[in-house]
């Protein structure tokens, strides 16, 4: 990246798997981690996770050079292929949601309609070798979750159902901590029902200036609010008390986006939000209140058209 914003090419680095869909850095940006969808050897799935998987996933792991960017494979050391070569990808199992790094452990959250979700830990190592800490992956007693992410020291699910104690919301979000092996350990607090309002949950962010305040983006409005039905919104929530939240106050309950944001994310100023939304190829960036938490409409305007859909959020670079 050129000072002036200019993008020049330098190489394309390949994962080992097929249909990659997340990324995701190391705390001192030396290792990238690539989710694939689909690993290329089902023998391999195996050789990693046991007999009985017909198929996985997999994390492809690469050395990042600090003085260039390039990308080099790191080779898994734990689990050989059945020709006795090094794996060049870390098998997880099957059905993939998303992934990410806590403390020392990379945590992939998996699904399927029958059996559930799950988390499944690796151990994450220096050198960017992922090391199985569990011979299995945990049950979570949930079936739509939508993420995973790491806020304020807690491991934050989304979950696309209906918590017990709120029935009028359509999502819900649970509160655990990392445990021994990076099992997850569900926090006393219960589960936190999205804004009623709102459906869909797709990403969880906290903002950096104060680390009071964290932000849900919302696909979808519920069907079952009141008129009008929002086309997706950002519900907000302070920190009382980590990791219990409670609402951020605002009217109508939410913060409108586009239709069908994709993510949420903090410009480097912590200043602003922003939204990328598919389904009406925009951008909405909202000022946020660092005292009360609220996201407020920008003054010369917060919602920009795009080319095209979006599908994922990435600031770099000066605020202005």
């Amino acid at each position: 990246m050129g000072g002036n914003g200019i993008l020049t090419y330098q190489a394309t680095f390949f994962t080992q798997g097929f249909n990659p869909f997340r990324l995701a850095v190391d705390s001192i940006g030396g290792h990238l981690l690539a989710l694939d969808h689909d690993a290329p050897d089902p023998a391999a799935c195996q050789l990693a996770l046991g007999p009985n998987v017909a198929n996985c996933a997999d994390v492809t792991v690469f050395n990042v050079d600090s003085t260039t960017g390039r990308l080099s494979l790191v080779t898994n050391a734990q689990v050989t292929s059945a020709s006795g070569k090094p794996l060049t990808y870390f098998p997880v199992p099957s059905n993939p949601i998303d992934f990410v790094m806590a403390q020392s452990f990379l945590l992939t959250l998996t699904g399927t309609p029958a059996q559930g979700d799950s988390v499944f830990p690796y151990i994450f190592g220096a050198s960017g070798q992922l090391t199985l800490s569990q011979n299995s992956a945990q049950p979570l007693g949930i079936k739509q979750a939508t993420a995973i992410v790491n806020a304020a020291g807690t491991i934050y699910v989304l979950d696309n159902e209906s918590p017990v104690s709120n029935p009028n919301s359509a999502a819900q979000i649970l509160p655990f901590t990392v445990g021994t092996g990076g099992a997850l350990q569900a926090q006393p607090v219960g589960v936190i029902p999205d804004e009623p309002s709102v459906s869909d949950p797709i990403y969880l962010i906290q903002e950096s200036k104060n680390s009071k305040f964290i932000y849900v983006a919302n696909q979808k409005g519920n069907p079952q609010a009141a008129p009008p039905v929002p086309s997706g919104g950002i519900a907000g929530y302070s920190i009382t008390n980590s990791p219990t939240l409670a609402y951020t106050p605002t009217v109508p309950g939410y913060f409108g986006t586009g239709a069908n944001p994709q993510c949420l994310v903090e410009d480097p100023s912590n200043q602003y939000i922003y939204t990328a939304n598919f389904d009406d190829s925009s951008v909405t960036g909202r000022l946020v209140d660092p005292n009360a938490g609220v996201l407020n409409s920008m003054r010369k305007g917060s919602k920009w058209a795009l080319e095209g859909p979006a599908t994922w959020c990435l600031v770099n670079g000066r605020t202005d």
